[in-house]
């Protein structure tokens, strides 16, 4: 398995919700934090281009409830949620699915 080390830091906007990530030593990216679970277990982030947009989860599934909440999330903010696709999450030495 390959990993990568990327740095991050906050953009000075007042709410803590835009980051600048760099991600290989010339290029960065920029995204939001849109929405984030009260225990810190998921969140939304997304892009400011509307273009792309992530649920990120501590666990490998993310009950149903909660990722239509996730979407609705998007929604208002006229992300084009058809286009979201759920990806499957991989345990070590065998395959979990992302479906809940």
């Amino acid at each position: 398995m390959q990993t990568h080390d990327f740095t991050g830091r906050i953009v000075s906007d007042g709410t803590n919700g835009r980051w600048k990530m760099r991600l290989l030593p010339l290029f960065t990216a920029s995204y939001l934090i849109v929405d984030v679970a009260p225990d810190y277990s998921s969140a939304a982030v997304a892009h400011p281009s509307r273009k792309f947009g992530w649920i990120l989860a501590r666990d490998r599934s993310l009950p149903d409830p909660q990722y239509q909440r996730y979407l609705r999330v998007f929604a208002r903010q006229e992300y084009d949620t058809a286009l979201f696709k759920k990806v499957p999450q991989y345990a070590e030495g065998g395959r979990v699915s992302a479906e809940h």
